[in-house]
């Protein structure tokens, strides 16, 4: 087989260590463009679920969750305890929210993701780090799509490179009607990034983002409604009207503005300094309530790098700043009426580390890493009560790895110990219940982890192994009151131990992959101990395969089997384990790309995305059943 068919060699940018993936010491899930497109092409799930240790969810079309080694306990919506950057824009704004559902996966070119607490370089998380970087091709495409459930979108892009100049714009619609009553969505994106070059040592990087997203809420189902009807949107009880009666749906629309001024001074230094603006207006009519938030968030960030022979050091600090309005009102079925409060919400970072990297012989590596986290929160009423300021202690992260190349290229192994650390969020803090839960203890504690890396036969065969524990207190979980709005409770200590492996071979031409998560997570010392923790399958199995056939025919196809998950602390209520099976067959020559495949080809009924510890047992929002879906893209030149 041609060295072509192989995984090319990359070079990751995680914790700035310029090293490639076989060497990198820490467990990093890597995803390329091709990755990204071997199922619909709308959806980051599919393929950031290939990852060992990493569980995305969706409750509804376009709300999606994201967790790295943990629980989606403190997810009952959004992205949280994970830090998300656009290379070197941090899309994660200073109260711990990721708004992931505005970006669209056609603008990028590969994703990586740093597994295990990267506060030593990015700040307050126990989860980990997810770092997208954009297409740098350059050409124009096309792109129209198509699927059950009246789905159907488009996209386009044009990308230009002149002499120091790129420039990628971005353009893209969807739509759908949605499995279950009351589900639709559509989202319009614009997008446009690049970079150009004001001097032989100087580089303007820039990003700007626009989305309008809508989505309906469903909301989730009873087991007996959903034995009775997986369609059904949430009803109306006796004391509480449904999804469809309150027109429960999210209005949420979107932006970003970024700079990267990215200068070589010489020496060995070179240097990138950000500065980011971002906005939301985001509207949620709820069963119960109303809810408006007008946010505003201001970046500035600054690394130095000095990369000279044996070493590599790094120096940086982030600062950001997040001014939530948020207004609530009751509720009359879907348009807001009486005021019930009005508050103000800010939320300040400071973030100063430092990390070195010393090659102290030719097989040994070492890392180490240190950061200074420090957090306030003010919050201010706007109709009636106090203002109050949340001072959080300044915590100090380290991080240390040590790394032993066997091979260079071929075999290495590594050990980290790194400490984590994430404070509540703005939306735990102020949860939307006219409440401020300023009692909140931050999550913390310490990861323990071992890993193997071998890329052998020149690279037709790549193997990762990693084993960690990590001890974490203060575990953040959510409980709800009798009307179904979350709040948060710390509710103890949990020990977090898990095996990650995958596997990638090929095979005369065909590309075969495995990877395995086993996930022995528990409480410790709370009223639940012993208990397994909520949320998270015991054992995760994804096999896939890839084949290009003759005539430019190809066929992708990925088996997933995820283990049963406890739906509460107590682990009185459990999801079924279920056996998710894709495929997509395609015909690709000369710029054309036509594509047909099926999703969930089984037909299993289960849920991706359950509301944890849920009030009246509504835990559970139904999946697709088998649907189908169909498109084609041209690209030019």
């Amino acid at each position: 087989m041609a060295q072509k068919d192989t995984l090319p060699e990359v070079v990751v940018q995680g914790f700035a260590s310029g090293q490639r993936l076989s060497e990198a010491p820490s467990a990093i899930g890597y995803l390329t463009e091709k990755d990204l497109q071997r199922t619909q092409g709308t959806s980051l799930l599919p393929a950031m679920n290939t990852i060992p240790g990493v569980r995305m969810e969706e409750r509804s079309p376009q709300s999606y969750r994201l967790s790295i080694r943990g629980s989606l306990l403190r997810s009952p919506f959004g992205v949280r305890n994970v830090k998300i950057y656009w290379d070197d824009m941090p899309l994660t704004d200073a109260g711990g929210n990721t708004y992931i559902n505005v970006l669209d996966m056609n603008t990028f070119q590969s994703i990586e993701v740093l597994k295990g607490p990267g506060g030593s370089m990015y700040g307050a998380n126990t989860g980990g780090v997810v770092l997208f970087h954009g297409d740098t091709s350059t050409g124009s495409r096309v792109q129209l799509r198509g699927g059950s459930y009246n789905q159907w979108g488009e996209d386009a892009m044009g990308q230009a490179r002149y002499k120091g100049l790129f420039n990628a714009a971005f353009q893209s619609h969807s739509q759908a009607d949605g499995y279950r009553d009351h589900s639709a969505s559509h989202k319009d994106t614009y997008q446009d990034w690049g970079h150009i070059k004001i001097s032989k040592n100087d580089q303007l990087d820039w990003l700007g983002l626009y989305t309008d997203l809508f989505y309906q809420t469903p909301g989730g189902l009873t087991a007996a409604q959903l034995a009775q009807n997986p369609k059904a949107a949430r009803p109306n009880s006796p004391t509480i009207p449904g999804a469809v009666q309150q027109q429960a749906a999210i209005y949420a629309q979107t932006w970003f503005a970024g700079l990267t001024n990215r200068y070589d001074a010489g020496g060995g230094w070179t240097n990138a300094t950000t500065v980011l603006a971002s906005g939301t207006h985001f509207d949620n009519p709820f069963l119960t309530d109303y809810e408006q938030r007008r946010e505003l968030t201001l970046d500035a960030l600054t690394r130095w790098i000095y990369d000279r022979a044996a070493w590599r050091v790094v120096l940086g600090a982030e600062y950001q700043y997040t001014r939530s309005f948020i207004h609530d009102w009751g509720n009359s079925r879907g348009t807001p009426d009486t005021t019930q409060s009005y508050n103000k919400l800010e939320a300040f970072q400071f973030l100063p580390y430092a990390q070195a990297e010393w090659r102290f012989a030719p097989r040994w590596l070492v890392q180490a890493g240190m950061s200074v986290n420090t957090f306030q929160y003010h919050y201010t009423p706007l109709i009636i009560g106090t203002p109050q300021r949340i001072n959080l202690d300044a915590q100090v992260l380290p991080r240390l790895s040590l790394q032993y190349v066997f091979v260079p290229g071929v075999l290495s192994v590594y050990t980290t110990v790194s400490q984590g650390y994430s404070p509540p969020t703005i939306a735990e803090i102020f949860p939307g219940t006219a409440l401020l839960y300023n009692h909140l203890q931050p999550e913390e504690g310490w990861n323990y982890e071992f890993g193997v890396k071998g890329y052998f036969l020149q690279n037709l065969l790549q193997v990762t192994l990693a084993a960690y524990e990590f001890r974490l207190r203060h575990t953040i979980t959510p409980r709800y009151d009798s009307a179904g709005h979350a709040y948060y409770v710390n509710a103890g200590n949990t020990s977090q131990k898990g095996v990650e492996a995958q596997v990638t071979a090929w095979l005369h031409g065909v590309r075969v992959f495995a990877s395995y998560a086993l996930q022995d997570y528990h409480f410790t010392n709370n009223t639940e101990v012993g208990h397994p923790l909520t949320g998270v399958p015991g054992n995760v199995l994804v096999l896939g395969a890839d084949a290009k056939i003759k005539w430019g025919v190809y066929v992708n196809t990925t088996f997933t089997y995820t283990d049963k998950l406890p739906l509460d602390d107590a682990s009185d209520a459990w999801a079924g384990s279920y056996d998710l099976w894709q495929a997509k067959l395609g015909w690709e020559r000369k710029k054309i790309n036509v594509f047909a495949g099926m999703d969930n080809i089984l037909n299993q009924v289960y849920s991706l995305g359950n509301d944890l510890n849920a009030a009246g047992g509504r835990y559970y929002n139904t999946a697709p059943g088998r649907n189908v879906f169909a498109g084609c893209s041209v690209r030019i030149p």
